[in-house]
């Protein structure tokens, strides 16, 4: 038989609703702290420990880290770092990386199940704030650095969100310079016209010097984004097999309903036609 002491109303609520009513004894003081008495094996109460922690306690020291070491403020920036963070510890690639192991469940719960299997108690009794504080000091401290990462993650989006939302604005007040652009996927795009002629460098080259590409961060050395810019067609179609693409997301998501993706055995010469 093994016990949680907790001083949180919310881990409180969250072990018991995890165990089944005949797994535990309540002496719910009018006051908190609270104890809660487990009755199942260790193995699984060292799984119940992680995961209150994963859902109650992880949150909170995010936040903690952004406002002690990265000195933010505001809720609503926190609440965005915590996702952040949240969606890299999440990651199998990123936590194998970090932590050598399949999942960040698996990492504390190692940490634990290492901890009292060198101890070998019959019984458990922890405070559950102090236990995890200490227990996972190591990667408390890795977690600064992770937040971190989070954060730059976060502001490469808020960049990249600015500069679709830019090309979204120059495209919706620039009149169109051609009815249809017709791309195929490729390193880098193939540009085509409706009628089947294949875009050659030359040609692009002297549309882009034309084009503002400047306000954009782009130039005639960009073969992918620059010349659609500078070709500004009224409908963009993109051919291929992969859809979930890098540079074709980003296409989609600045021409929006004025771009089309397509299989590539739609894609046909000469004269290319689509159905609307």
């Amino acid at each position: 038989m093994h016990k949680i002491h907790t001083y949180n109303k919310d881990t409180y609520r969250l072990l018991t609703s995890l165990l089944s009513p005949s797994a535990i004894g309540l002496n719910q003081a009018k006051r908190h702290p609270s104890v809660i008495t487990v009755k199942v094996a260790k193995e699984e109460f060292f799984a119940y420990i992680v995961s209150a922690y994963l859902t109650v306690e992880l949150p909170l020291k995010i936040e903690r880290i952004a406002r002690e070491h990265y000195y933010y403020t505001d809720p609503i920036e926190i609440e965005r770092i915590i996702e952040y963070t949240n969606c890299l510890l999440q990651d199998a690639c990123y936590v194998k990386q970090w932590f050598k192991a399949r999942s960040l469940f698996a990492y504390l719960y190692k940490n634990i199940h290492d901890h009292f299997m060198l101890h070998a108690p019959t019984s458990i009794y922890i405070q559950f704030e102090t236990f995890v504080r200490f227990q996972f000091k190591t990667f408390h401290q890795q977690l600064i650095d992770i937040v971190g990462e989070a954060i730059d993650e976060m502001k490469r989006e808020e960049e990249y969100q600015y500069f679709i939302e830019k090309l979204r604005r120059y495209i919706q007040h620039a009149p169109p310079k051609c009815r249809s652009l017709h791309i195929v996927q490729a390193e880098p795009f193939r540009f085509y016209t409706e009628y089947g002629t294949l875009l050659n460098r030359s040609f692009l080259r002297k549309k882009m010097a034309e084009a503002p590409l400047y306000l954009f961060g782009l130039d005639e050395h960009e073969w992918n984004l620059s010349p659609i810019i500078a070709l500004l067609p009224e409908k963009l179609y993109i051919y291929g097999r992969n859809e979930n693409e890098g540079k074709t997301v980003t296409l989609l998501s600045i021409f929006e309903e004025r771009a089309r993706f397509l299989s590539e055995d739609a894609f046909q010469l000469p004269g290319i036609k689509v159905e609307e």
